[in-house]
């Protein structure tokens, strides 16, 4: 009916409209009706495409540089970063996120992450795919550039082409590609899913849900500058190299949050090499 698609849309127009006014008026009153029906408003940006942009404009989220329970919006992140795209990162809370090892490049480059821990989040990024022409980036999806220094990247390739090589053959089973990584400061390793793939995180929603799980595999990133990397490629085609291969393979798994294939077989190559 006509009249019910206007009086709908006009509502819709009106609450939006008061929603913002509250925001800008009443901070703290509107943080209260956020807490309460925050999760329901984020569905209107994957089911209301007339409204997804307002309604945008009302989310709140936590960040890496904000306290514990304190939000800020889209908007205040826009307005405070001049980094060309939104990075964020999801998971089940922000204990888990604040030191995840996606975010030491980001960290150490002084950039701040959106976290977004709520399930919806992922369909969020996803319906909106941006904000004020501001892209949305995750961390642990696609490459991170951030003024990384190619020369020098192209020359610890060269150096370590065989470590690559065997390591890709290693887990040619497991992951899509083996390559340096431009997002990791201390970490050896991370398992990284390719931009248009689904993040682990949405894996296990789905898990979590009794759905099918869209398979994919990801890439398995090292950092070029640990030392256990020079380490391997010393012990090149060793058994103990191998080792090594598919214990950080592992070790990128339960970093993710994801369940190691052979718990079994871990445990006795973490016994193995600690016994060297």
């Amino acid at each position: 009916n006509p009249r019910v698609a206007a009086i709908k849309k006009n509502l819709s127009k009106k609450i939006l409209s008061e929603l913002e006014k509250l925001k800008k008026t009443k901070f703290d009153d509107y943080k209260k009706f956020y807490a309460e029906f925050g999760k329901i408003m984020k569905e209107g940006v994957h089911t209301d495409f007339a409204n997804k942009d307002k309604i945008m404009n009302l989310l709140m989220f936590e960040t890496t540089k904000t306290e514990a329970g304190e939000t800020l919006s889209l908007q205040d992140y826009v307005d405070r970063n001049s980094t060309d795209e939104i990075y964020y990162i999801t998971g089940d809370s922000r204990v888990n996120l604040e030191n995840s090892p996606y975010l030491e490049a980001l960290k150490a480059k002084d950039i701040e992450v959106v976290f977004m821990t709520d399930p919806i989040d992922e369909w969020v990024v996803s319906s909106g795919a941006e904000f004020k022409e501001k892209k949305f980036k995750s961390a642990t999806k696609g490459d991170i550039k951030l003024d990384q220094d190619d020369k020098e990247a192209e020359a610890k390739t060269e150096e370590y082409k065989d470590l690559l090589t065997s390591f890709k053959d290693q887990l040619k089973d497991k992951v899509s590609d083996v390559k340096f990584s431009d997002r990791l400061v201390e970490t050896v390793a991370c398992l990284v899913a390719n931009e248009n793939d689904i993040s682990a995180n949405m894996e296990r929603i789905y898990k979590n849900a009794n759905q099918a799980v869209p398979q994919s595999k990801r890439v398995l990133e090292l950092n070029s500058k640990h030392a256990l990397v020079a380490k391997m490629n010393a012990l090149l085609d060793t058994d103990e190299a191998q080792d090594y291969m598919n214990l950080i393979y592992d070790q990128a798994l339960l970093l993710e949050g994801s369940a190691i294939e052979d718990m079994q077989k871990y445990n006795a190559l973490v016994t193995k090499l600690m016994l060297k």
